[in-house]
């Protein structure tokens, strides 16, 4: 009686269903809010993640960026200035912005490729022609030609003209160019931060900008690093896990030129739209841990409980399962014995069936907990 007892009260079944049970049910609800894990351990992950960085732009801002009209010097023609700037956008693919100022060309009906060496700089580019050499970029642009920054020189696209290396560098013209932060944004930092979280934005944007991200995000502009062309944002996740070894660093990125950073975190995760869904399916499918379809940054910050309450119900199961199963072990092998007691069987398959049916009620906890906090939040 005693041996059989044993054996049924032994039985690991339920050890081998509580754990992928319990990731089923994390995934299944990350997956109700567009939020896709690509493995097992990308979720065991999020449940411990010490340093979350974030890309800024198409990532906490709403990837819509808003273009004025370009203000053309009277020494040159605007379709020859479009031009120009539909060449550049034209060899550099990827971005939420380029993408934008192509569609404006559209509008202008300018589809005229110019011949000539195009190069990418990372905040803009550079076309030399025939002519001379033009450049069309942001801020840095200033920097790169050595000329002075104006105070207010953020949010603005410049195209610069020089006929040959000894004549002077005339600009062209300029465009403003504003991409709004996403309602949630400051919200999720917020939350973030409130949960333990080392929150950083790594950008290619330029000082001033990051300056206003600060403002806006209400954090300390330490934490924001800044002019990251692709090589750069990879040797940044090296330096902090260099700084930070022990801890689990995850990233959050939404184009190409995030693959190299995301390669090197612990936790990779791409966030899709519109513009970067080509790219995502050629060159970063197999780096995301995490696919996020969801444009909500508070869905993101769902994850990382969704993760939390996965691993505490598998923890709690595994614990409940040994003390559980210890205990009825404890009976099988007779320990009342000289007061005349020995298990029957049937009790032991009774108490087996009585746990198992505990423990998938207790991973069931991992849907409906937090749920009404998740309503709130959206």
């Amino acid at each position: 009686t005693c041996a059989l007892s044993v054996l049924v009260s032994a039985c690991p079944c339920t050890l081998g269903l509580i754990v992928p049970m319990a990731l089923r049910m994390g995934a299944y609800k990350s997956s109700a809010e567009q939020i896709y894990f690509q493995t097992s351990e990308a979720l065991q992950k999020a449940a411990k993640v010490d340093i979350l960085v974030l890309d800024y732009h198409g990532t906490l801002t709403a990837g819509d960026w808003r273009l004025s009209e370009f203000e053309c010097n009277s020494l040159f023609s605007r379709q020859q200035a479009f031009e120009v700037i539909y060449t550049i956008e034209r060899s550099m693919q990827g971005h939420s912005l380029g993408k934008k100022i192509l569609d404006l060309m559209a509008t202008y009906q300018v589809d005229k490729v110019l011949a000539g060496e195009t190069q990418d700089l990372g905040y803009g580019g550079k076309l030399t022609t025939e002519q001379g050499q033009w450049w069309f970029g942001n801020a840095q642009i200033l920097t790169h030609l050595g000329l002075q920054k104006p105070e207010d020189s953020g949010h603005r696209l410049y195209l610069f003209f020089q006929e040959h290396a000894s004549s002077s560098i005339m600009q062209v013209g300029s465009m403003d160019v504003y991409d709004p932060l996403k309602k949630d944004a400051k919200l999720f930092v917020e939350q973030m931060i409130a949960r333990g979280k080392d929150v950083r934005i790594c950008t290619g944007a330029d000082q001033t900008t990051a300056m206003l991200i600060a403002k806006q995000l209400e954090i300390d502009l330490s934490l924001v690093s800044y002019n990251n062309r692709m090589n750069d944002k990879m040797q940044y996740l090296k330096n902090l896990k260099q700084e930070f070894p022990t801890q689990t660093i995850a990233m959050l990125g939404d184009a190409i030129n995030d693959k190299e950073a995301l390669s090197i975190c612990d936790l990779s995760i791409f966030m899709t739209n519109e513009y970067n869904q080509n790219h995502f399916n050629t060159h970063l499918k197999k780096s995301a841990d995490i696919l996020v379809v969801s444009d909500t940054l508070m869905h993101m910050a769902h994850i990382f409980q969704i993760a939390h309450d996965t691993m505490s119900v598998i923890q709690q199961n595994l614990y409940f399962s040994m003390i559980y199963n210890f205990l009825s072990l404890l009976l099988a092998t007779g320990i009342f014995l000289a007061w005349g007691f020995a298990m029957p069987p049937v009790l032991g398959v009774i108490l087996m069936i009585t746990q198992s049916v505990l423990l998938t009620f207790n991973t069931y906890r991992v849907l409906y907990a937090h749920q009404d906090y998740f309503q709130d939040e959206v």
